[in-house]
């Protein structure tokens, strides 16, 4: 999904992919590094900070500090309709932006989140996982991955189960994922791409987020 897009189906909003690029550069995998449990997975992108959008109205329901990688997960405010599991609620959460926008709810379409290297990160990328349930906590079943103890939200599924595409996405790369392009009522598409090179956001924003980075690393 771009910035601003939106879709309603029947009355309930329809969980769209809440980012107009997609590059999976990690997925779950019993030998990965840090994944090795649940239905996570890591996206790469072109320029940082890269900006991701609201996949449904939705409310702050976890957060956690910057040593943890600033996570948010955000529920949804009624059920939406997702790719595989029908009509319900989803939490989806994000880890790693350095800079997390700080609102506690969002409408379908908002900027929510950016690309990023808090916490423990190796690189910027957004860390993203969802459940088809509400209020999803991160649980851990005692899996140690080579970087630690493994998290991830309850009862989580993989992101094609969850959301649909919109068709607008820059698809580099899925890492083998069948997502969904949307075909039912129409999307009320948005303004565009947005902060960053190129895009429709605000230019100044992003060069002084980038200018915060590039000290925060010593350059």
């Amino acid at each position: 999904m771009r910035a601003g897009d939106t879709c309603v189906y029947q009355g309930s909003e329809v969980a769209l992919f809440p980012l107009d690029y997609i590059n999976v550069t990690q997925i779950a995998n019993p030998s990965s590094y840090s994944h090795c449990c649940g239905h996570m997975a890591d996206y790469g992108f072109p320029y940082h900070p890269y900006p991701a959008y609201a996949p449904f109205s939705c409310t702050l329901f976890e957060s956690s500090g910057s040593a943890l990688g600033n996570r948010r997960s955000y529920v949804s405010d009624a059920p939406v309709w997702t790719a595989s599991h029908g009509l319900t609620y989803v939490t989806v959460s994000f880890t790693h932006d350095l800079n997390p926008p700080t609102a506690t709810h969002y409408n379908q379409g908002d900027l929510i989140y950016h690309s990023g290297d808090a916490g423990q990160a190796i690189g910027e990328h957004i860390h993203m996982d969802q459940s088809p349930i509400a209020n999803a906590s991160l649980i851990t079943d005692g899996t140690v991955c080579p970087s630690g103890l493994c998290y991830h939200l309850a009862s989580d599924d993989e992101a094609e189960a969850i959301f649909y595409l919109t068709g607008s996405e820059n698809v580099v790369y899925t890492a083998g994922k069948n997502f969904t392009t949307w075909s039912g009522s129409p999307i009320i598409p948005g303004p565009g791409p947005g902060p960053g090179p190129g895009g429709g956001g605000n230019f100044k924003i992003w060069m002084a987020a980038k200018l915060l980075r590039r000290r925060k690393n010593g350059l």
